[in-house]
């Protein structure tokens, strides 16, 4: 247990994270999503969150979950675009330096 935690024990002081239910997060999360354009994703859900002054515990598991509930389709849209990267093996350290340099070179 940290000093701050002690240190709150011992005052008698208010956890300062939120203890929200899920409905409740599942109400704001519609909220936000209805005043802001386009697809609102897991961090900036988050970020729209906090900026109202609320924390919550295991915030960024439990806004995902609550993406889920409430726009799956926009959820399954944002994962379908997730960008797949190529998977470069090389020998050396310093040959991926050189296959790049060799791929960009061919590009212009």
């Amino acid at each position: 247990m940290s000093t701050l935690h002690r240190s709150r024990k011992e005052w008698q002081l208010p956890d300062p994270q939120s203890t929200l239910t899920d409905d409740q997060l599942d109400a704001m999360v519609r909220e936000i999503q209805s005043q802001t354009t386009g697809s609102v994703g897991v961090g900036m859900m988050l970020g729209h969150i906090r900026g109202q002054g609320v924390q919550i515990k295991n915030g960024r598991e439990r806004v995902w979950k609550s993406l889920r509930r409430v726009d799956p389709v926009g959820t399954a849209h944002r994962w379908n675009r997730v960008l797949h990267r190529r998977e470069y093996r090389v020998a050396g350290k310093k040959l991926i330096f050189l296959t790049f340099l060799h791929i960009s070179s061919l590009c212009f």
